[in-house]
């Protein structure tokens, strides 16, 4: 690719940074619902977001086969899934915030995912521009973008299914490695007490551990994982 039209190619893609950065800073997920063609427009966001997954995890794959002879034509086309990749980012980033902001969401984990996929989206644009200017510089940010993937995706991963999805079927000894937070014991059945019945109506009243046996530990099993102070919506 000749470098000016790298160098437009950047322009368009920092000028969209730039316009996406002002909603990001004004209008901000207050966990309000916002217009009904807003919403179904963000809800796009969950589908578009695989596809910048996707590309970027194929770039490496890509630079690695240009060293081997017989595929050494494929490393061509990681410049082409790049900006593949930078394109979908942006979409995603925008779709994201629109969903956020109009679908009723906050907290602290959605505003850290909305940022973490903003970083993403201008690593990955940095990635476009140093690809043709230092090879070394660009793998290591290229490294660096793939783990700010992960950790991005595993943000997202916690809004949906909950934030100890990925760790409360961890080992202990792995939990003790990686330093993540115990997961907390769930809430037992509690016998009912036997109340002693004076009249009809103190023998049909229910038990005041009613609750506690039969109703809590319905709502900790199903519903604590995805609904809790940290995130109200599933």
């Amino acid at each position: 690719m000749l470098f000016r039209t790298r160098l437009v190619l950047f322009g368009i893609g920092a000028a969209f940074l730039l316009i996406l950065l002002w909603p990001l800073l004004h209008a901000a997920p207050d966990g309000l619902e916002h217009g009904e063609l807003s919403q179904f427009v963000g809800r796009f966001h969950p589908l578009v977001v695989h596809l910048p997954i996707a590309f970027l995890l194929l770039v490496p794959l890509l630079e690695c086969a240009g060293p081997v002879r017989r595929w050494n034509r494929v490393r061509e086309s990681a410049e082409f899934v790049l900006t593949l990749a930078a394109i979908t980012a942006f979409v995603a980033v925008f779709l994201g915030w629109l969903l956020a902001w109009s679908g009723g969401y906050e907290g602290k984990l959605v505003t850290t995912h909305m940022w973490g996929g903003f970083s993403l989206a201008v690593a990955v644009l940095l990635c476009f521009v140093l690809r043709a200017w230092d090879k070394r510089v660009y793998g290591a940010a290229l490294l660096a973008t793939l783990a700010l993937l992960a950790w991005t995706s595993d943000q997202g991963g916690k809004l949906t299914h909950g934030e100890t999805f990925m760790t409360r079927h961890m080992p202990g000894k792995l939990q003790t490695l990686l330093r993540v937070r115990a997961i907390p014991n769930k809430v037992q059945p509690i016998k009912a007490a036997s109340v002693p019945s004076t009249s009809v109506n103190a023998t049909l009243a229910p038990s005041p551990t009613f609750f506690a046996a039969r109703v809590a530990p319905i709502f900790e099993n199903k519903c604590s994982n995805c609904h809790n102070a940290e995130k109200r919506k599933g």
